[in-house]
């Protein structure tokens, strides 16, 4: 029963782990790792953040990838915030706008300290009704542009977002990000499974515990190890400091505040 389990534990634990996308190296406001925009368009996107950051008091990044290679959206936003460290350490106000071409899907991630402001509603409306809309209609810049200033005038207090406009968001947000939720899921049901088993095992207490650790190890923490990376002409990318062009995140925390969507 022990080896059984450990088996198990293992193979899921080298599952999660190669499954998991590496994350990608902080250039800057605007990372085009999918190469969706023209050079122009990067360098006006970069300014008009960096024009916005002034007003909003806040530090937004944007990041776009060729593709999840079957990772959890939400789960791979996470990591990234986690060490591009978005926001100032003393107001966790970074926001990560993510862009996945593949599956058409987009991340609103938001910092601790802006969550009250903007919420998981609002950054759901913005998603739904202003970057959505253009990227259906091929226009991936002006979605962008107009997404980060819509984001900006929310933290700011310019753009006011009623009651109302929420209500007519929420009513198109049945859907979701449904594909990569459901395989969390599963990953959590297998857990459950296997903890059923151990706990049921008193004799084999040890070999319990290693298989729940490299289970934990993998749904909370080992996933953020990868063999996987986006392609550049250096190969991979390191896990050093983020000096690129002068920008680095300033130590802001991140907790999962934000919302999904696709187009």
């Amino acid at each position: 029963m022990k080896k059984i389990s450990l088996i198990v534990a293992i193979i899921l634990h080298s599952f999660l782990t190669l499954n998991a996308l590496e994350v990608p190296r902080l250039s800057g406001r605007v990372n085009d790792y999918a190469g969706i925009l023209s050079s122009s368009e990067s360098s006006r996107l970069e300014s008009e953040i960096r024009e916005l950051e002034a007003t909003s008091s806040s530090q937004i990044a944007i990041l776009t990838i060729k593709s999840l290679e079957g990772d959890n959206l939400e789960d791979f936003s996470i990591r990234v915030v986690d060490k591009w460290k978005l926001g100032t350490a003393e107001n966790d106000n970074g926001v990560l706008l993510l862009i996945s071409l593949a599956e058409k899907s987009i991340r609103l991630e938001v910092g601790y300290g802006l969550e009250g402001v903007l919420t998981d509603a609002k950054s759901d409306y913005i998603i739904r009704t202003i970057i959505s809309p253009n990227f259906r209609s091929g226009d991936i810049y002006k979605g962008l542009s107009q997404g980060v200033t819509g984001i900006s005038g929310v933290i700011s207090g310019e753009y006011q977002i009623t009651r109302s406009d929420l209500s007519e968001s929420r009513k198109s947000s049945s859907s979701g990000s449904g594909d990569g939720s459901s395989i969390f899921s599963l990953l959590f049901f297998i857990m459950f499974v296997l903890f059923s088993i151990l706990g049921r095992s008193g004799r084999h207490r040890r070999g319990g515990n290693l298989a729940s650790i490299l289970i934990l190890n993998s749904l909370l923490g080992g996933s953020s190890r990868s063999s996987r990376g986006f392609g550049s002409s250096g190969g991979g990318f390191s896990g050093g400091g983020f000096s690129g062009g002068g920008f680095s995140g300033g130590g802001g925390g991140f907790g999962g505040g934000g919302a999904s969507g696709g187009w």
